[in-house]
C-alpha cells in the first residue's frame, strides 16, 4: 500500500472491561518512540519551519517531531539546515519547493532515522541523490519531476531497506530499472509519466521475482492512472 507520509499511530483504551488486559505492542529498536530530545533546540527549528511556511507533525505531547512538511513555499538549499532540529525525524515532504536545489540534500545527513521521503522539483538534481546515502532507514520514497541517469539512480538502488518506490514524471529506461533488481525488500513500485511501457515494467518485475526466494515478498510494478 502506497505510504507518502507516514500513518499516525492510533491507540484504542478498552474501559470497564473484566479479563486481562490486552498484550502491548512488540516494537522493534528503531520504532520505539523518541521521548528523549533537545526541546530547546527543537522548538527553535519548529519556529523556522512555521516561518519559512512549512509545517510539522507530533505523534503525542511527549514524543519528538515525527514529519516536516515543506509543499509549493520558496526555499534556498540551506534552509534545510534546520533539520539538525528533528534528530528523530521519520517524515520529510518537500514537494515543489522554488529555488530548492540538490544541494540542500546535504542536510539529510542530520535525519539518520528518516523512513518517508518526497522529493519533487525540476532544481533538484539526480548527482545530488547521492546524499541518499545518509538516510539508510528509508522505507517509502516519492521521487518527481527529478531525472536522475541510470548511473545517479544507483544511490537508491542501494537503500537495503525500503520497501515502497515511486518514480513520476521522471525519465526512465530499461537501464534504470536494471538498477534496481537487487533491492531486496522492494515490494511496490509505482510509476507515472517515466516513458517506461508496461511490458518492460512488468519483465522487469518478472526477473525480480523469479531471483527472489520464497520467503521473501514478492515485487509488484503500479502504474498509476
Amino acid at each position: 500500500m502506497r505510504s507518502p507520509i507516514p500513518l499516525l499511530l492510533c491507540l484504542f483504551v478498552l474501559v470497564g472491561c473484566s479479563g486481562p488486559k490486552p498484550a502491548e505492542p512488540v516494537l522493534l529498536p528503531d520504532e520505539v518512540p523518541d521521548r528523549n530530545f533537545d526541546e530547546v533546540a527543537e522548538n527553535k527549528a519548529i519556529e523556522q519551519v512555521k516561518k519559512l511556511g512549512g509545517q510539522v507533525t507530533r505523534v503525542k505531547p511527549t514524543e519528538a517531531i515525527s514529519e516536516v512538511r515543506f509543499i509549493s513555499i520558496p526555499l534556498k538549499p540551506d534552509d534545510l539546515e534546520l533539520l539538525k532540529g528533528f534528530p528523530h525525524l521519520t517524515g520529510l515532504i518537500v514537494h515543489d519547493c522554488p529555488g530548492l536545489t540538490g544541494s540542500g540534500l546535504k542536510h539529510l545527513v542530520h535525519v539518520p532515522k528518516l523512513k518517508f521521503l518526497t522529493l519533487s522539483g525540476e532544481e533538484i538534481t539526480g548527482t545530488s541523490l547521492t546524499e541518499l546515502a545518509n538516510t539508510p532507514k528509508l522505507r517509502n520514497l516519492i521521487l518527481a519531476r527529478i531525472h536522475p541517469t541510470p548511473a545517479e539512480l544507483q544511490p537508491i538502488a542501494k537503500l537495503k531497506e525500503l520497501q515502497t518506490l515511486e518514480l513520476m514524471k521522471t525519465n526512465l529506461t530499461e537501464e534504470h530499472l536494471k538498477l534496481l533488481e537487487a533491492m531486496p525488500e522492494l515490494m511496490e513500485l509505482y510509476l507515472k509519466d517515466t516513458g517506461l511501457t508496461r511490458e518492460a515494467a512488468v519483465a522487469f518485475a518478472d526477473r525480480v521475482n523469479a531471483k527472489r526466494a520464497k520467503d521473501k515478498p514478492r515485487l509488484e510494478v503500479i502504474f498509476l492512472p
